[in-house]
C-alpha cells in the first residue's frame, strides 16, 4: 500500500493552492512556535510534493505524510483532505523530528 498510496497522495497534493490550506488552530500555531517551524514553508512543503517520501492513512479520512527536509530532519503531518466536504487540506499538528526519515519509513511511522 505504502508506494501506490504515497504517489496517489502525491498527485492530490498538486490539485490544491495555498488558500485551500487550513489550520488546527491553536493546536497547529503553538506546536509550529514549539519547533521553531516556518507556516510558509508547510504550505510550501505540501503543496510541491516532491520531497513526499512515505504517506499512509489512518483511520477513515486522517493521512500522515512525511517529508524529508533534510538527511537528518523529518517533517510529519497528520492532514484531512476536504474536511467538511468543502476543498482544502486540513493540517491537524506540525512533528518535525531530527532524525533519518529512511528508519520511520522502514518502521511505517
Amino acid at each position: 500500500m505504502g508506494d501506490s498510496f504515497t504517489e496517489h497522495v502525491r498527485r492530490k497534493l498538486q490539485e490544491y493552492c495555498a488558500s485551500d490550506v487550513c489550520f488546527n488552530e491553536p493546536h497547529f500555531s503553538q506546536q509550529l512556535a514549539l519547533r521553531d517551524g516556518d507556516e510558509q514553508e508547510v504550505i510550501d512543503t505540501l503543496l510541491n510534493p516532491e520531497r513526499l517520501v512515505y504517506a499512509y492513512p489512518e483511520g477513515d479520512d486522517k493521512q500522515v505524510l512525511h517529508f524529508k527536509m533534510s538527511a537528518t530532519r523529518t517533517l510529519r503531518l497528520p492532514v484531512i483532505f476536504d474536511k467538511g466536504g468543502q476543498r482544502n487540506i486540513f493540517v491537524l499538528t506540525y512533528i518535525l523530528r531530527h532524525r533519518k526519515w529512511q528508519s520511520m519509513v522502514r518502521r511505517g511511522r
